[in-house]
């Protein structure tokens, strides 16, 4: 859910995109993150997404929640 993004989060991304040797990872910040929305209040998509923006800038790439995925 990245509510909010952590050291935890971006370290475990950079070091998967470092032993696989990838160029760009997506970081998909879930719509409604349905594991966490029953138990407690989640920051609304939006803020989270410009949260994940600024935690994996640069180098990464953070997308918008599709409407169509939970």
């Amino acid at each position: 859910a990245f509510d909010p993004p952590h050291l935890g989060h971006t370290a475990a991304v950079r070091a998967a995109q470092s032993r696989l040797g990838l160029g760009t990872v997506h970081v998909v910040v879930a719509n409604d993150p349905w594991q966490k929305s029953a138990s407690r209040a989640v920051t609304p998509a939006v803020h989270r997404l410009a949260m994940t923006r600024l935690a994996f800038s640069p180098p990464g790439l953070a997308d918008r929640p599709s409407p169509d995925r939970p």
